[in-house]
């Protein structure tokens, strides 16, 4: 028997773990005992999330740490979703800034179908944008004022909302649309063609949380609440450094370390850094004592005074030099040299000089004609002796025969003309004068020698006997230069025997001392700098010393603070593991919901569901399968695109457990009649799970819904929006008379009848009464026309109606007398519409006869049932 009992108790299986709970047993303590807490009680009071907050912190090494009691989250499972009373919405109403609809209209709802008809224009999607603005959408719509008026409005558009929570005057709010959100309102969503676009191209955070994952929320508000309560803390204890302001502009490894102090530093390291010498001010004081004695010692200064003096001399020297260089056994020859040449010139020049041929009888000898003559006799003469080969005898000019004495002359003349002598004289002058002025001026510029001269003043200082020789020297030139201007200017030769010789080692020596001097002296600048940072870093282990404690408590709380910056929830993990963990529960799920609606509304295009967290959320997308990159809107038709982005919002709405209404602003817009009646079908079904409302200007879509909710048990409300003049949004609580039955139109007639008998007993003008008549009799024609298709014919077939109900003609019943009656009363409403010829003047049926007329209707639509 035992043996059974263990077989048994193997082959029972382990049961498996839910995977949210299973994934929150594998988080950090602190975590899990969130978790547990949110699990077991549905929150976590404030002593449980001290409990919390310190795990937190021993996690993180923030507190001393301490043994941890056991924590299991066995056996326990996350909440399933939570039912919410149902409400609906009940009216809309005190429109304000909403384009030019008047604010004392009102727009009633029904619990379960309300059909809103209205033409373009007619003030219906003013309605339609506050209902999406005030519940939940997708997108923004902007809702302007009545930008007609002279003065607009710059307030935003707000209305009354009366929603219908089971109290027995209902719940009403104050909608402003500003962006403040009213979550009661966000129980319902609207759907327009602003929404196509979003729901399609966009990814959207999912506005519901399924049951299981709101405990994964909560929790992780918990949590966040820990590290908002860690900052906070963080915050409170936050210390500024102790020394910020205490170093003025000096540094030290004193400042430097402390101002930067690292979280490794420890509370040792900092004491060593900071103690200060038992005889620290007096230490202070010898560096200080050192240092100024460096400082007077200005060796720098000294420095660069060695080296001008070094500069100064040297330079006087080369002066010196140029001085004797210009009196030089070189310069004197060639100045001799020069002398010698005019001389020598001078002679020629007197010797060939014109002069010699000043016989007393022209009075131009000499001048450039006097020689142009002679060249051109010359010229002449050298061309006949080429040509004769033979010497002239005779003169070319006056044929007198040339004696020795003229020939000689002619010789002369030659020899005069080829003599470049006075050329040469000219330029021996010329180098002669500018060695005469270069020693004038060497004269008048020879080296000063006053006690003020630099170099002088140096060699004063040092070696006094060279500066009185330089003197007696420079003097002795000055003299010798004055004799030799002279003899130059009378050419005579001059001698340089008497220019003193120049000695000038002793000045070479006295800079090559000055270098030496100057090579010896060491820079103290280095010691200077070092002395400094000795005496800076003791004045700071003094001011640091007086504040350790501080200074200790601030290391502490930055090693506190490291830790505090390291201590972070982990967002990225949760976002991933509730994303996973949505699509788990919800994606799939909404894939399939997604399908099905697509398959309803005949829109199975290739659009498939994608999802991922963002920023904590998940949000959904769809793409299309062939087309990933391509967003769908680029692909689909208009009508394909709504037909898509409705089966998305259906799907949506159907997972939101907290959505309790549906509002449609044009559902049906750039849609073929065979989607507009699958739609029709479609919303009068949801209207069985929740509130919808729908907001058409199509009568197509109009009547098959109607045709829809007449079939089903669905409450339907229907209300028609109106044009009225130039006001729009004007609401009326019927039908439009296009969509009534018979039994509706035959109370309009009846009301309109009353009308028309006031106006008659009342006396209004005939013509006011003739075209109300005429109006009248047109409706009465049409509430037939609507006979024959609603009661004779059974509504076999209907106006507007896509189908032809072939089921419902084994129930017609159309007799000869039926089709006169038609017949009969048709003609009988024509008559009265049709234009009359003025000549028959058949007086107005007045309001006894017209009564007559709507009776005869009223039998048949009796006789005839529906």
């Amino acid at each position: 028997m035992s043996e059974i009992v263990e077989v048994a108790e193997e082959a029972v299986e382990e049961p498996q773990q839910n995977p949210i709970i299973e994934w929150a047993a594998s988080r950090p303590y602190w975590e899990k005992y969130i978790w547990k807490k949110c699990l077991e009680n549905g929150q976590v009071t404030d002593d449980e999330m001290e409990e919390a907050y310190k795990y937190f912190k021993m996690k993180y090494e923030l507190v001393a740490e301490e043994d941890l009691p056991e924590l299991s989250l066995d056996g326990l499972l996350p909440p399933e979703d939570t039912e919410m009373d149902t409400i609906c919405l009940k009216e809309v109403k005190n429109l304000e800034n909403v384009n030019a609809i008047p604010n004392d209209q009102s727009l009633q709802f029904g619990k379960q179908l309300t059909l809103v008809w209205g033409r373009n224009g007619s003030g219906k999607s003013g309605y339609g944008r506050v209902m999406a603005n005030a519940c939940f959408s997708r997108g923004k719509r902007i809702i302007h004022p009545n930008l007609k008026e002279e003065e607009v409005a710059t307030e935003p558009a707000s209305a009354v909302i009366v929603i219908d929570d089971g109290s027995e005057d209902g719940q009403t709010v104050q909608f402003v649309d500003n962006g403040d959100s009213i979550p009661d309102l966000k129980r319902f969503a609207a759907f327009d063609k602003e929404s196509v676009t979003v729901q399609l191209d966009k990814s959207n955070a999912v506005q519901f949380t399924p049951g299981q994952l709101v405990v994964f929320d909560k929790v992780n508000t918990y949590m966040h609440s820990i590290e908002d309560r860690l900052s906070s803390e963080w915050d409170g204890l936050k210390k500024d450094n102790p020394v910020e302001n205490s170093f003025a502009e000096t540094t030290s490894v004193v400042s430097e370390t402390l101002l930067d102090l690292s979280k490794e530093a420890t509370d040792e390291e900092i004491k060593v850094l900071i103690a200060f010498p038992e005889k620290g001010d007096e230490q202070i004081e010898e560096l200080k004592v050192t240092r100024d004695k460096l400082k007077k010692l200005d060796v720098p200064a000294k420095k660069k005074a060695l080296g001008e003096q070094q500069v100064t001399l040297s330079t006087y020297k080369q002066t010196l030099e140029r001085v004797w260089k210009l009196l030089d056994d070189e310069n004197v020859t060639a100045i001799n040299e020069l002398i010698e040449e005019v001389i020598r010139k001078k002679g020629l020049v007197k010797k060939l000089g014109v002069d010699t041929f000043d016989d007393g009888i022209f009075e131009t000898t000499g001048s450039e004609k006097w020689k142009g003559l002679l060249l051109a006799a010359k010229t002449l003469y050298e061309a006949e002796l080429e040509a004769t080969g033979e010497e002239l005898e005779s003169c070319l000019l006056c044929h007198q025969e040339l004696t020795e004495k003229e020939t000689q002359l002619f010789s002369n003349y030659w020899e005069f003309l080829g003599s470049s002598a006075e050329t040469e004289l000219k330029t021996a002058k010329g180098k002669l004068v500018a060695y005469q002025e270069a020693l004038q001026t060497l004269r008048l510029k020879l080296p000063e020698t006053s006690d003020e001269q630099p170099a002088i003043k140096v060699l004063l200082e040092t070696n006094k006997p060279i500066v009185e020789e330089v003197r007696a020297n420079i003097e002795k030139i000055g003299e010798i230069l004055e004799g030799w201007d002279g003899k130059i200017e009378k050419h005579e030769v001059i001698s340089n025997d008497d220019v003193p010789s120049l000695k000038l080692d002793i000045v070479d020596a006295l800079v090559a001392a000055k270098k030496e001097e100057a090579d010896t002296l060491k820079d103290p600048t280095e010691n200077i700098e070092k002395l400094k940072v000795k005496i800076v870093e003791l004045q700071h282990r003094k001011i640091t010393s007086k504040i350790e404690e501080q200074i200790l408590q601030y290391a502490v709380w930055l090693r506190w603070s490291e830790k505090v910056k390291a201590a972070r929830i982990p967002k990225a993990a949760y976002t991933g593991a509730r994303t996973e963990f949505f699509n788990q529960i919800v994606t799939e799920n909404y894939t399939k919901i997604f399908n099905e609606e697509c398959e309803r509304l005949n829109s199975n295009f290739g659009l498939i569901i994608e999802s991922h967290g963002e920023h904590g959320d998940t949000v959904i997308g769809l793409k299309l399968r062939f087309a990933e990159e391509t967003k769908p809107t680029e692909v689909l038709s208009e009508g394909e695109q709504k037909v898509c982005a409705l089966a998305d919002f259906l799907t949506e709405i159907q997972l939101d457990k907290a959505n309790c209404g549906i509002i449609f602003d044009d559902p049906v817009s750039s849609l073929d009649h065979i989607r507009k009646d699958k739609i029709a079908e479609r919303l009068v079904e949801e209207s069985s799970k929740r509130q919808v409302i729908v907001l058409t200007h199509d009568i197509t879509f109009l009547l098959s819904m109607q045709h829809y909710a007449d079939g089903s048990e669905a409450e339907t409300l229907i209300s028609t929006i109106r044009r009225v003049g130039h006001t729009p949004g004007i609401t009326d609580p019927s039908l439009p008379w296009v969509a009534q039955n018979v039994s509706k139109r035959k109370k309009v007639l009846n009301a309109k009848l009353q009308d028309i008998g006031a106006m008659i007993s009342g006396g209004a003008i005939e013509d006011a009464i003739e075209e109300r008549v005429k109006v009248w009799y047109e409706l009465l024609r049409e509430a037939w026309e609507r006979a024959v298709e609603e009661r004779l014919f059974k509504g076999t077939v209907e106006r507007f109606r896509p189908s032809v109900e072939t089921n419902r003609l084994k129930r017609l019943d159309i007799t000869n007398e039926l089709l006169a009656e038609v017949i009969d009363a048709m003609t009988e409403s024509s008559k009265w519409t049709h234009d009359r010829a003025a000549g028959l003047n058949v007086p107005t049926p007045d309001d006894t006869e017209m009564q007559k007329h709507l009776d005869r209707f009223s039998d048949f639509i009796t006789n005839c049932t529906p």
